[in-house]
């Protein structure tokens, strides 16, 4: 489920990022889309 544009710098993907960091269950998946 890792977008294409993961890889590049995207400030709507960094805001998603925040806002599932704010979940528990979310919380590891940032790892994901950096990667």
């Amino acid at each position: 489920m890792v977008p294409i544009y993961a890889k590049k710098p995207d400030r709507k993907k960094q805001q998603i990022i925040a806002k599932l960091a704010k979940i528990p269950y979310f919380a590891n998946i940032p790892a994901v889309f950096t990667s």
